[in-house]
Formats: structure tokens, sequence, C-alpha cells
């Protein structure tokens, strides 16, 4: 079985280079896989490594932001 690493937002920032807003939009509208919600202040979303795609994917097809390798 393959182990899943999740990833968080500053992952996520980090992976797509795309600003924080648009990964809490994605997130809010619940377009993004995840793996642990946040129960409070301090704890983190975490979300699974196919959130980086669904990502790129937003951002090539609405915003035109991203290079596609």
């Amino acid at each position: 079985m393959k182990t899943i690493i999740p990833l968080t937002r500053k992952d996520l920032m980090r992976e797509t280079n795309c600003p924080h807003y648009t990964i809490s939009y994605l997130t809010l509208t619940q377009r993004l896989p995840i793996i642990h919600k946040a129960d409070g202040k301090g704890d983190v979303n975490l979300y699974h490594p196919d959130a980086v795609d669904i990502i790129k994917h937003y951002l090539s097809r609405i915003m035109g932001l991203t290079d596609e390798n």
C-alpha cells in the first residue's frame, strides 16, 4: 500500500506558485480533496497530493497563470 503524504496550504502555494486566496477559494467551494479538516485555531487543513493537479488545472483554465511542463 502506498503512503499518502499530506500537504499544507504552504506546500500547495510552493508547488503551484499561486496565492493563498486561490487555495482558500478552492477549499471553500469544496474542489480540493482534504485528508484532515482543521478543527479550530492552530490546526491546519491537510490536502491530498492530487490537490496540486487540481490547482494547476484551475489556474491554467481560468487565469492562464501556470506554465505547463
